[in-house]
């Protein structure tokens, strides 16, 4: 009577798995006000157990085109390129003890903390987007991130990102700018180049579930906090301080092409 015989059925995953997409759609450029027919291919690879842990790395490149059939003379309107990495590591890694020291501060619970370092996964991400329209500006950017996933009930999700630098560097033609980012502050400004980083909070999503009632009916709650570029300017500010005002200066990152300065 104190003992139960039960058997444990495992269906085996495949350690490699590819994949390849390919779709078509239409759509109406509002900079050359003429309809365009998009093509766009994607390759997708999954590799189970990579460091024979458990970890599980995918990574995807996609490619696509946008044609304007009504000139052929120019009928390759937008290029848009991506490929992007994200390795999943099945534990929960808490790296300069960010999460230890808030419980022990008290501002995260025991509770809190247990869920963390019995579920979450960690989540590594490198991806690179390059995108033109052709005669009016390219774009390249690049974007990294390190967090991760806790799922801590069926309803209950949180996805932390701890580490995060995003990249943008636009280039736009002389046409383009004559004909519409003269005309907007605004537009223009977006056009900028552009530099976000952050070393401790990047951003958090949570969402919940609720249970169904008796008439099937339920309610979700989504809700995202995002926060970039704190470490620097308070690097920049305390480097300041000790400057006379005739001295302070702006934190330079010089690229083969590119300076940002904040």
């Amino acid at each position: 009577p104190t003992k139960i015989n039960y058997r444990l059925f495992l269906t085996p995953n495949k350690r490699y798995e590819s994949g390849l997409g390919l779709e078509s759609n239409t759509s109406n450029s509002p900079l050359i006000d003429q309809p365009l027919l998009g093509v766009a291919g994607s390759i997708s690879n999954r590799h189970r157990n990579l460091f024979k842990g458990a970890e599980l790395l995918i990574a995807n490149v996609e490619g696509g085109v946008d044609l304007n059939l009504r000139n052929l003379d120019s009928i390759v309107n937008t290029l848009d390129f991506r490929i992007q990495t994200d390795l999943y590591y099945p534990k929960f890694v808490d790296y300069f003890s960010i999460w230890r020291t808030l419980n022990k501060l008290g501002i995260t619970n025991d509770a809190f903390l247990t869920a963390q370092q019995e579920k979450a996964s960690t989540k590594v991400t490198l991806a690179y987007n390059y995108l033109e329209r052709i005669n009016f500006y390219t774009i390249n950017s690049f974007n990294a991130s390190i967090g991760y996933d806790l799922q801590r009930s069926p309803r209950l999700r949180y996805i932390f990102n701890h580490v995060g630098i995003d990249y943008l560097s636009p280039r736009t033609t002389e046409f383009f700018e004559e004909e519409f980012l003269a005309e907007s502050e605004f537009l223009r400004r977006s056009f900028d180049k552009q530099f976000f980083t952050s070393f401790f909070f990047r951003d958090l999503s949570f969402s919940y579930s609720s249970l169904p009632n008796r008439f099937g009916e339920s309610f979700s709650f989504i809700t995202r906090m995002e926060l970039s570029g704190a470490e620097v300017a308070a690097t920049n500010a305390l480097i300041n301080s000790f400057r006379d005002e005739a001295d302070r200066r702006s934190f330079a990152l010089r690229f083969p092409n590119d300076t940002i300065s904040f």
